[in-house]
């Protein structure tokens, strides 16, 4: 899986499927990362094998903007589960892996929380304009829980197996929500907002794609979590 946040600094990436517990990762990249240069690394090597007659040659650089591997094997080799679908918010702060569960992860893949799942659906998304992190201050620190917006927008939408898209908060993991559709989403899931600003969900469905247009939430949830 690959998902890149709205404004294209983030890049979140996920192996799943059945795959080997080997190739049971997930990664991220963030352009604002510093490029090592460091002294001159300028190596040459062969790419046509014993003719030697193509050569690629280049400096051996340190991109600090790519996040080490985080195993994920746990989820698939010692539970039987695997991921199913990834999502990253509009700023890379917040990362989503669905695997048993809903998993929360911060811009350094560290895992923040959790929301319930079947296991058994696909597809999530998030709010066009989340902009939070999954952690961090609440008000009065803040004005909302992990960032400066308006908390409404701090929504993760996860369709499930019985026609219905469940709608959680990614600060806290709690559902706020759920809108109920026709027919159950079988595929991917997107949210996209039109020229007037609307937001807009498109899912898989055995029917075809279904559009959805995405009614206004009200978050009730500006508090800090109860520890």
């Amino acid at each position: 899986f690959a998902r890149n946040s709205g404004n294209f600094t983030h890049g979140f990436f996920g192996e799943g499927g059945r795959v080997t517990a080997n190739f049971a990762r997930v990664m991220s990249y963030r352009t604002t990362g510093r490029l090592f240069h460091g002294a001159s690394t300028f190596v040459s090597c062969s790419t046509s094998g014993a003719l030697g007659t193509i050569r690629d040659s280049g400096q051996v650089d340190v991109d600090f903007g790519m996040s080490p591997a985080v195993a994920v094997n746990d989820f698939i080799s010692n539970t039987a589960t695997k991921i199913r679908s990834i999502a990253t918010n509009f700023n890379g702060l917040t990362n989503a892996a669905r695997a048993d569960s809903v998993y929360y992860l911060d811009e350094g893949l560290r895992l923040k929380g959790t929301s319930p799942d079947s296991g058994l659906a696909t597809g999530m998304d998030m709010n066009y304009n989340h902009s939070f992190a999954p952690s961090g201050s609440c008000p009065p620190t803040t004005p909302a829980c992990g960032g400066s917006g308006s908390p409404n927008d701090r929504l993760l939408f996860v369709a499930r197996f019985d026609a219905n898209i469940d709608v959680f908060d990614t600060y806290f993991g709690f559902q706020v929500g759920t809108i109920s559709i026709r027919d159950p989403i079988i595929g991917p899931l997107r949210v996209a907002k039109d020229a007037s600003g609307n937001q807009l969900l498109f899912g898989i469905t055995a029917r075809g794609l279904v559009m959805v247009s995405l009614p206004a939430f009200t978050n009730p949830l500006p508090s800090p979590p109860v520890r």
